[in-house]
């Protein structure tokens, strides 16, 4: 009894011995997938080649592909194509031969860009129990435009300014269809009040440009006005770019560009009140009036007065501030030497004074005046001799004919 079981152990065990020893030896022998790196939305072929590393044959081999990450609750950011899917039947594989298997897999368009790893399994008889790690990069292909440049920095209340706007795609793949604009000319608070911006877009909302490649510049420019009511700062401009990458898929950024507003003032001159006129060998006062015609203040301003044709002293002279519609007179003289020539001279006035921020600021004026010869000079006297002379000898003309008429109506005194 004993024996006849032993002898029936015995013939199960050697039975037994040729499904084991005849086994094959799976091993991936390498993978690859293709774009390398993988794009975010897109694609990618994924091939792993399964190596039988032994005398016998494989039965029945498979391939598969693990997508979930460790510790993640769903395969993201990886899925299988819908008609491939992740597991690939090989059949049997021959001793010391490979065969190949070949995954669509897509990769979601919100991946961030990073290392993923994806298990690549393999086994006989339809059961996979080999796992081994390949690591797989996403790295966005997208475009992605910048904000290079932006001018003028500075523009005066109420008055209109032209952006010239530079802008680069510093992405991976081209921008197309892209529209640039400057954001929207008011706001409203959680409260519901309704804010007017400052900087109001002129003329079309936006720039249209066809399509811009990845390290391509693009110029455009951008006409605005600063509202009157402006408070003199420095401001952020938005400017909105709207685009569509080669999957039409839709991109909205809002970059900012710099710009100080200012209310300028805007410092012009005249002369008056020119006492005698000017006019060769001769010493004149004149009246120069510095007025602020512009919508800011100048401060700490001082002017300083030359000519092309007199000497002048004093030649410096302090205004103080003067704020918009105001003005300032000052008296000034001129000495015309002899040898001047008659005809249009000119005064210069530099007026320098300090903006709204503090800033120096210099602008120069030019008055124009006429300076007679000296003979029309003394000849401008209102009452010349030969006038005095001409008159008198009329008045004693006219008495001498009255005494005569009044003789002839009373000949007998």
């Amino acid at each position: 009894m004993n024996s006849a079981s032993g002898a029936i152990s015995l013939v199960f065990i050697l039975s037994m011995l040729p499904v084991f020893g005849l086994a094959g030896n799976l091993a991936v022998s390498s993978a690859n997938y293709d774009p390398a790196p993988a794009i975010p939305g897109r694609s990618m072929d994924f091939t792993v080649h399964i190596y039988n590393n032994s005398n016998y044959d494989a039965k029945d081999v498979i391939a598969e592909l693990g997508l979930r990450q460790s510790d993640a609750y769903s395969d993201f950011p990886f899925s299988p194509d819908s008609e491939g899917g992740t597991v690939k039947q090989l059949g049997n594989l021959p001793a010391y031969q490979s065969a190949t298997a070949k995954f669509r897999i897509l990769v979601d368009p919100q991946a961030l860009d990073g290392q993923y790893t994806i298990s690549i399994k393999a086994g006989e008889d339809g059961k996979a129990s080999l796992s081994v790690p390949f690591t797989v990069r996403i790295l966005s292909r997208k475009p992605i435009i910048s904000l290079e440049s932006s001018s003028p920095d500075s523009a005066a209340i109420g008055k209109m300014v032209t952006l010239a706007v530079s802008i680069r795609n510093t992405g991976s793949s081209s921008a197309e269809g892209i529209s640039i604009g400057i954001g929207e000319d008011r706001t409203v608070t959680t409260t519901g009040a309704v804010v007017e911006r400052s900087v109001v877009p002129l003329g079309a909302a936006s720039i249209q440009i066809q399509s811009l490649s990845p390290g391509r510049d693009a110029n455009v420019e951008l006409p605005a006005i600063i509202n009157p009511g402006t408070e003199p700062k420095a401001y952020f401009i938005p400017i909105v770019i709207e685009f569509y990458d080669e999957n039409k898929v839709k991109y909205t950024q809002t970059e900012y560009a710099g710009l100080k507003v200012s209310s300028e003032a805007e410092l012009r001159a005249s002369v008056s009140g020119i006492v005698p006129a000017f006019s060769q060998g001769e010493k004149s006062r004149a009246i120069i009036n510095v007025f602020n015609s512009g919508t800011g203040k100048a401060r700490l301003a001082s002017a300083r007065v030359s000519s092309d044709f007199a000497g002048m002293g004093p030649q410096d002279y302090y205004i103080g501030s003067l704020s918009p519609d105001e003005s300032y007179s000052f008296e000034t003289e001129a000495s015309v030497p002899e040898g001047t020539a008659p005809g249009k001279h000119e005064f210069m006035l530099q007026i320098d004074y300090k903006d709204a921020f503090g800033e120096s600021r210099t602008v120069e004026r030019t008055i124009e005046v006429d300076v007679l010869p000296a003979a029309s000079a003394k000849g401008s006297d209102p009452w010349p001799a030969y006038v005095v002379l001409a008159a008198g000898i009329g008045a004693a003309f006219a008495w001498f004919i009255a005494a005569n008429r009044k003789k002839q109506a009373h000949p007998g005194n």
